[in-house]
Parts: structure tokens; sequence; C-alpha cells
């Protein structure tokens, strides 16, 4: 029974009860008897309320409004909304379909004819009625019809308001912006470090309502990506809008390793609906190629073995001197570090040379040659480096030269030179550098001689008689040519008990530079009798300046002259041998 009728009739029977009691207290004496008599009458009233259908209040209307210019995406729901009031206080239903027909149930929602959109649950009249469609991809239109009914949940016979359509751009028909296509994407890799990559792309949107969405190309470093967002790890690249084929460009960050790295596509359109296809969410795998090194010239500088940088000096007699050293950087825009954590640089050449050489006169080991050129010395070692971000390293080069390489110096014959280095770097794919060239140094004149026998023993002699003629041999055991300073002390006897305290004087040896001259016989350029060692006699011997590992030599001839009152026994003494540097033209 309606809760309308069950009220009236509780009324009515309320009311009877209490004329039945008004009578009884009359009849008990509190009335006249005789006013028991009717002064009034009554009629009995009746009236029929039917159902009636719910108004609308507020006509239905898309939350959010699904519009040319803010449809719904496929995936996404469009929201409908109404206020409708029922005069019989029903609740009611809020029916969107497909067509203008809908059946009404009692106490139950109604039915679209055709189809509905989307039907709410019971609504209390006068408040706010909602329900919502899920658009699907199979929504292949670009928009749809719809029209809105409220519809009250009597029991009896229920009824529907008229259709509505809303009004303006929240009323039919609802929008659907569905997902662009993108069916291929490539990029113009392997590119150097510094340069641009470019993604190439096949895209389009099928909407033509608004003349085709406009849609936009990301590239993401992880295949981690949202339409609202964009990339979840490093965005690589994004491209501007475009009605089709989108293409992106990233450009490739100095320091960058050599190595493939992974370029992961999103396509999205105006309205941040992610695209569908084969390419989309693909790897587009991008290349970094490797690039050689480079050394940097203005960092070249050659260090003395005591870490001098003003000149290079010998300390070894017709040998080596080590610990020389060249230190100089590198840089390398694919970076100083390799994959697995090596070193990006494998192997450094270093050559050493006298400037008049030139580079091109020592850049390979068959032009080696130790009084100028050093070529392809190996003996380097690296700086640190800190990781991937890093281009530049510093390293060092250690090396050694032969006693006899060729000096700069004033006064020699190589003075308006210096020495120089050049440096090639080599990396792990086997790229090399350019030669650089730097580091200017002079080589210090080493002055040292060596003399190949160990003693002048002029034998028997017979006082007033020159000796037999001997020789002493001068190696130039540094770099430059020799002539020679000679200076000796008296030979004294140590023959004890024959000569006693006897001496022979210094100046009673001859020395010479022509074999076979005879003792004493005069010269227009020197004395050459022996001076004392303090005040030794100039002698231009002019022995050339070594040019190998084997020293070059002169000789020089000796005789003795004892006088004829000199005694008998055996004689020692010691000649000195000071080297003193040649005329460079003699060399």
């Amino acid at each position: 029974m309606p809760e309308k009728v069950k009220k009236n009739l509780f009324l009515a029977i309320a009311g009877g009860l209490l004329v039945f009691l008004l009578s009884t207290i009359v009849l008990n004496g509190r009335w006249n008897v005789q006013k028991a008599k009717a002064e009034a009458d009554t009629v009995t009233t009746t009236v029929t309320v039917v159902n009636s259908a719910p108004q609308w209040t507020v006509y239905p209307f898309e939350d959010l409004v699904s519009a040319t210019t803010t449809p719904t995406n496929v995936g996404a729901y469009v929201t409908f909304k109404a206020v409708a009031t029922d005069a019989n206080a029903d609740d009611y239903f809020l029916a969107v379909c497909k067509s203008a027909n809908v059946t009404p149930h009692a106490g139950a929602p109604p039915t679209c004819d055709d189809g509905a959109w989307c039907v709410s649950a019971t609504t209390t009249s006068g408040t706010t009625s909602t329900c919502s469609y899920l658009v699907q991809e199979t929504d292949t239109l670009e928009t749809y019809d719809w029209y809105a009914f409220v519809c009250d949940a009597f029991e009896g016979q229920p009824l529907c308001s008229s259709v509505s359509q809303g009004e303006g751009a929240s009323g039919s028909p609802f929008v659907v912006n569905h997902r662009p296509n993108f069916t291929s994407v490539s990029n113009d890799s392997p590119k150097d470090p510094g340069q641009t990559v470019t993604w190439t792309t096949v895209a389009s949107d099928p909407d033509t309502l608004r003349g085709g969405d406009n849609i936009q190309l990301f590239v993401c470093s992880t295949n981690q990506f949202d339409p609202l967002t964009g990339c979840l790890g490093e965005t690589l690249a994004t491209s501007t809008f475009a009605t089709s084929n989108p293409s992106a460009s990233y450009t490739i960050p100095i320091p960058k390793p050599d190595k493939a790295y992974d370029g992961y596509v999103f396509i999205i359109d105006e309205f941040n609906l992610a695209a569908t296809g084969t390419a989309q969410g693909s790897n587009s795998v991008w290349t970094v190629s490797n690039v050689p090194p480079e050394v940097v010239t203005s960092t070249i500088t050659i260090y003395n073995w005591d870490g001098a940088t003003d000149r290079l000096i010998l300390t070894t007699e017709a040998g080596t001197t080590t610990g020389f050293k060249i230190r100089y950087q590198i840089i390398d825009n694919n970076s100083c570090w390799a994959e697995g954590g090596g070193s990006e640089i494998s192997n450094i050449l270093a050559y050493v040379y006298r400037s008049g050489i030139g580079q091109a006169g020592c850049d390979s080991a068959g032009e080696a040659n130790n009084n100028n050129c050093y070529p392809e010395i190996t003996n380097f070692e690296l700086g640190s480096c800190s990781g991937p971000e890093q281009a530049s390293i510093w390293a060092t080069t250690t090396f050694t030269l032969w006693y006899h390489a060729d000096p700069t110096v004033t006064s020699t014959p190589w003075e308006s030179e210096v020495w120089k280095a050049s440096i090639k770097a080599i990396d792990d794919d086997n790229a090399t550098s350019t030669l650089g060239e730097g580091g200017e140094i002079e080589l210090d004149a080493f002055l040292a001689l060596a003399i190949e026998e160990s003693a002048i023993n002029y034998g028997s002699v017979i006082p007033g008689e020159p000796s037999e003629e001997q020789t002493t041999t001068i190696k130039a055991t540094g770099n430059t040519g020799l002539d020679q300073d000679l200076g000796g002390n008296p030979m004294v006897c140590s023959q004890e008990g024959s000569c006693g305290t006897s001496t022979i004087s210094v100046d009673r040896q001859y020395w010479y530079l022509t074999s076979g001259t005879e003792w004493g016989a005069p010269t227009s350029t020197y004395q050459n009798f022996l001076s004392a060692s303090t005040t030794p006699v100039y002698c231009q011997l002019e022995c050339p300046k070594s040019t190998s590992t084997t020293p070059a030599s002169k000789p020089t001839y000796w005789k003795i002259k004892v006088e004829t009152a000199q005694p008998r026994g055996l004689y020692t003494g010691l000649n000195y041998f000071f080297a003193r540097m040649s005329d460079p033209s003699k060399w």
C-alpha cells in the first residue's frame, strides 16, 4: 500500500475514536441529554492522488564537458549529471540513452529501448543524480548523441520525464578522442659526442573533427612513461606538436662513452592520450661513435730528471741518462673512462727530437737516431679518471737520452735550435690522435772524456836520448767535440835505494798530434812541452763529437827525454787531461 494512502487511513481511524470518547463523556452527565439533539451533520470526502513523472530541475549535462575542444579520451569516463523533483516525493533514476526511447519499470531502473550509455542508482527527489560511461576503444566515431530521462521509482505504474539532450557545449553529443597511430621510428645515429641524433617517425591521428589532433614524440632513456608527465626516467628528446610524423633531436653531451644506448619512443596527442601501434614504447637504440683522442699541445712540458724545465742535463758518460719526463693532457670526447671501468686511452707514443730534425723527420721507428731523434717512446703513466663524465686526463712519459744527444746551447752547432716532444694518443678502439707538438727545451752540453789507456809507459830510456813514441787515446764520452788541456806532476823516484828523491820535470814530456814527430820539434801553434797540472797547456785536439754508442776518439803522441845527469831508477807520475769543448766547426 502506498505510504500516502496509509497516512490518510490512520487519520480517519484516529478521528472516529475521538468522537466516541467525547460522546461517552456527555452521556455520563456532563451535558444535558436534551442538548444531544443534532445541531450538525457530516459528509464523507474522497480524493485519489495519482502518480506523476519527475520533472527536470537542472537539465542534464556532462561533467567534465565532452566537446570538440575537450573531448573524452578512450579509456576515460563521460559523466552525466542532472537534478529532478518528484511531486509524489518518489526517488528517481537518471537514464542516458542512445535514442529517445525509454521504458520505466515498477520499483526498478528504466530500460533504454535502443541501448543505454548509463543509468544511475536511485536518487532522492531534489538531489543530483549521476551516471558515467567508460569510452571504449571500439567507439570509433568521433561524436555520439545522447538522450536523457528521469524516471520515478514508483512500484505501481512508474513514469518518465520528457527527453532532454542538455544545453550548449555540455549537452549532446559527447565527443570521443581516439589514440594516435604510431607505426615506425628510426634515428640517424651513430653520431659523435657534441653532434645531434634525430628520431623520425611515421605517425598520425585518426580524428578529423578538429582537422586532426596534434601529436608529440618523447624519447626516453627507460621504458617508463606517463602520458600526463612524460618520461619517468631521463628525457632524451621531445618534439614540438605536429599534425603527423613528429621528429625529435638530442644533442649528445661531451664527453659521452662510445657505445649503444636505449631510446624508448612514445607518442601522445594534445589531449595526453597515448598512441597505439607497433612503434609505441619500442626501443630505438642509438649509438655514440668512437672519436680519436686529442693531445692538448699547450700542455706539453719536458722536464729534466731533477724537475727543472729550463734545460736537459746529461749525467752518464758513454751511457744513457734516465728520468727525463714529458707531461701533457689528453682529451677524449668519449671520456677517459672505458666500459667495464678501464681506460679509454690504451697507448701513448712519444717522440723526442731536435727541432732541426722536426716532427716529420722523427715520426716513425725507422727514423730513430740517438743524436737527435727518439721515436715511439711507450713508457707512459696515466693520471686519475673519475668516470665517464671526465673528458681530460693527464699523462707522463719517461724517456732516456744517450750521452751523445745533440746539445742546443750557445757555442754548439745547434745553438739556434731546441729539443721538442710530440705526443700521439691511441684509444681502446685503436683510434689515433694527430701528433701534438710542444715542450721546447734546451739540451745542455755534456763535456766528458775518457782515456783509453791506463798509463803512458815510456819504457827504458837513456839519459839525453828521447824515448819511443807512446800514445794516449781520448774518447768523447759526452755530447761535444773535444780539445784538451794537458798538465802533469813531476815524475818522482819510486824505487827505494836507487834514485832517491830525484824527480823528472814535467816539461821533459813532449806531446804532439802527428805520429813520428821528433821530441822537442817546434810548432807554430802550441807549446808542446807538458805543463804543471795547475797551469795546463791547451791542445787543439779536435776529437769529433760522438755520434753513436761507441765514443769517437783521437790519439795524442808522447815522448820523454830525461836530462843526462838523471839518476838511474824507476820514476812515476801523473798526467792530467782536461776536456775542453772544441770549435763547433770541427765536430
